[in-house]
């Protein structure tokens, strides 16, 4: 798996890693881009566009295939995205 172009594994010295999400309008009429970022609303501490990873959690497996598992085995699991 890599994330970044670089292994799962070399992220393990760090607890959390976070992401500020944004997105790019690209309109046609006139061929511009532009960059679309969250605000800040008053009264919340934080901005809803942050996504942070953190290590210390651990997302509630919804199915898992097979289910008996070895060591070394592969399996398929499914989670809720909301809450991982």
């Amino acid at each position: 798996m890599d994330i970044h172009q670089t292994t799962y594994e070399s992220f393990n010295n760090f607890e959390w890693l976070g992401y500020e999400l944004s997105l790019l309008d690209y309109d046609q009429g006139t061929q511009q881009v532009k960059t679309l970022k969250c605000g800040v609303i008053s009264g919340y501490p934080k901005n809803f566009c942050n996504v942070v990873y953190q290590r210390q959690y651990t997302p509630v497996l919804y199915y898992i295939s097979p289910p008996v598992v070895y060591s070394d085995s592969e399996i398929a699991f499914l989670i809720d995205p909301r809450n991982a």
